[in-house]
């Protein structure tokens, strides 16, 4: 019930009453009381388990081409970064989007890892969905 200025009287000006008649009188805030739910934080590791992964690493790394473990450092990084979340999330196959982290690691040099991965039989490429979904197997014994 909004009230216009022409049908007040001129005595009567705007006052807290007919403002808040107007509004409806309640205040709603946006925020809701409650707890803030974090992003899938992944636990920190300890110490021996950062030596051991950097371990499983290396040896998967020498099993790449040179490409992947010599001159270039930053495709190094990239590796390591598509082959941490895979060892981050065991079991579960991801498409490439997946691992795009921009502005860094672009889908172009993400299918470059996985290319290198997949000849190497570390990663098994899977598109019998229709979607190409990336499992990971591990070094081949």
């Amino acid at each position: 019930m909004t009230t216009e200025r022409s049908a007040m009287s001129p005595s009567e000006g705007p006052t807290e009453a007919n403002i808040t008649a107007g509004t409806g009188g309640t205040n709603k805030s946006a925020a809701k009381p409650g707890v803030v739910k974090k992003k899938g934080t992944k636990p920190k590791m300890t110490a021996k388990e950062k030596r051991e992964r950097g371990l499983e690493i290396e040896r998967i790394l020498a099993a790449l081409p040179l490409e992947f473990r010599g001159d270039d450092p930053n495709l190094r990084r990239y590796i390591e970064q598509v082959i941490e979340k895979f060892l981050d999330n065991p079991g579960e196959s991801f498409n490439i989007v997946a691992f795009v982290k921009p502005p860094d690691l672009n889908q172009a040099r993400v299918n470059k890892c996985l290319i290198a991965l997949v000849n190497r039989k570390i990663v098994k490429k899977d598109n019998s969905t229709g979607a190409v979904l990336y499992y990971w197997n591990g070094l081949p014994s």
